[in-house]
């Protein structure tokens, strides 16, 4: 039997996706969502959308996660890891000298990554996850929170929904050879953006009448390889591209910000991720609005995903 009280305030499910400084797009869609007071009764979050969504769920200030993650992104070991991103749009006025001192740095890289296992040990990225979470189970959170990893030893995907909250958001966000896999109920746990980077699909229709979704994803249409390195990370773009394609189909409603250009590594254009969430959010609240509405008129019949 259907709930009445749902007909008319249908509960609704955000689900926050990885993509590095990208997912900071998300701060500021959690800022419109609330200026035009849209609820927000369930979150999901994978890899850095999972930080956010639990830190958003504990009950902290917008503002706060703002002021805080602008400051994390700043951080030299975030911005370490800028160094070693690649860029396939190459600029034809660019010097001889330069795309030789690319070459050489992605041939470092190769060297980094084939003699240790990851770039970025935890240790520099949980005092700042701390100072936000601390101790915090998800017991605490004052919106239910449901957190994705995946098991690297089997491909399956974890729930993750008791326990600390941040041993939960470091196993989610840990990628692949550039953190640590979290070990955690005797499963070795990694970034679930392996199996799409957006958790759309973990919400139970029992819980959740109306699916919200960001979309923080890298594009993946690059003219030029130029090393080994390009490929790899094209292919890896081209997979999750695709599985992000798949798991949007779960979404009643998805928002692009306009941050898919961005290296997942560009922590210097972290400002500009939030302002492109909060354009993209405020582009979309009114149509959002009459969508939501549409559900509250018809919840027997549902409603079909909108992407704007």
């Amino acid at each position: 039997m259907i709930n009445p009280i749902r007909i008319f305030k249908p509960r609704i499910g955000l689900a926050l996706g990885g993509g590095g400084v990208r997912a900071f797009a998300h701060v500021g869609l959690l800022k419109e969502l609330e200026a035009n007071r849209i609820p927000i009764h369930m979150l999901s979050g994978i890899s850095m959308g999972s930080i956010i969504a639990a830190i958003y769920a504990l009950g902290v200030p917008v503002e706060k996660i703002e002021k805080k993650l602008l400051e994390f992104a700043g951080s030299k070991e975030l911005l370490s890891l800028e160094r070693f991103s690649t860029d396939s749009e190459i600029d034809e006025k660019k010097l001889v000298f330069q795309k030789f001192v690319r070459i050489l740095k992605n041939l470092y890289l190769w060297n980094v990554r084939g003699a240790r296992k990851w770039l970025v040990k935890f240790d520099k990225i949980i005092p700042f996850v701390e100072s936000l979470i601390g101790n915090k189970t998800f017991a605490d959170t004052k919106i239910p929170f449901i957190c994705v990893a995946c098991d690297l030893s089997t491909g399956e995907e974890v729930i993750i929904n008791k326990g600390k909250l941040i041993d939960a958001v470091l196993a989610s966000s840990a990628l692949p050879g550039v953190f640590p896999p979290v070990k955690m109920a005797g499963k070795l746990l990694v970034d679930a953006g392996i199996l799409g980077s957006i958790p759309t699909w973990v919400f139970d229709k029992k819980d959740i009448d109306f699916v919200l979704a960001a979309n923080v994803g890298g594009n993946i249409y690059h003219k030029e390889f130029n090393t080994g390195l390009d490929i790899l990370f094209q292919a890896d773009l081209i997979t999750s591209n695709k599985l992000d394609q798949e798991v949007l189909k779960y979404a009643d409603f998805v928002i692009d910000p306009a941050v898919h250009d961005i290296l997942w590594s560009e922590f210097s254009q972290a400002g500009f991720c939030v302002e492109q969430g909060k354009i993209a959010a405020r582009q979309n609240i009114r149509f959002l609005k009459s969508v939501i509405r549409s559900k509250h008129i018809n919840p027997f019949f549902g409603t079909k995903k909108i992407r704007k």
